[in-house]
């Protein structure tokens, strides 16, 4: 290698020269392979893989009746839904959590969803990317966001729902999904 202020000049053997060259194909390649998956992914919304068939709580349902629906449905939170259908809260483990430490602290183990149930929603709009959801759940420690649609709450989408996506575009590409 040939170094000066102003050019650095590299001096390589045929075969050298060969060896970068399939390297460079080989990059090239395997970022074109990326850059599709990566394109295919970004087109995909949250409305695609939104759970539209939810299992619901009110603030009035008793806390252990809740976390035995969360135990049956093996989900880890619920939306709490008010009598015109609104969303009020999201019930989930951590909310559990809650609950387990105040029956071990004050004895009992009573209580209603309204008096645990998580008030201040953060939520994501069924348009947007779910390469941009997959970015916010990897900054967050929710495992599940209420998904709205013109202002209306239309479902719940989680971390799995997002892996669905990987593995379906993985699966559209040929790669091998073992099942």
């Amino acid at each position: 290698m040939i170094m000066n202020s102003r050019t650095v000049s590299m001096v390589f053997t045929k075969n050298e020269t060969q060896c970068l060259e399939g390297f460079y194909l080989a990059l090239m390649t395997a970022l074109s392979n990326n850059n599709k998956e990566l394109i295919m992914l970004e087109k995909i919304t949250v409305e695609d893989y939104v759970s539209k068939k939810l299992v619901t709580l009110t603030a009035e349902t008793n806390v252990i009746d809740a976390i035995k629906t969360l135990l049956d449905h093996k989900i880890t939170c619920a939306p709490v839904i008010d009598s015109k259908g609104r969303l009020v809260g999201m019930f989930s483990e951590i909310d559990g959590m809650k609950i387990f430490l105040d029956s071990i602290y004050n004895q009992g183990m009573s209580g209603k969803v309204g008096d645990y149930m998580i008030k201040e929603i953060i939520s994501v709009d069924a348009t947007s990317s779910i390469v941009d959801l997959a970015e916010k759940f990897e900054h967050s420690l929710i495992r599940s966001y209420p998904v709205y649609q013109d202002g209306e709450f239309v479902g719940v989408i989680s971390r799995v729902d997002v892996l669905k996506a990987l593995v379906a575009i993985a699966e559209i590409q040929g790669n091998e999904v073992p099942s």
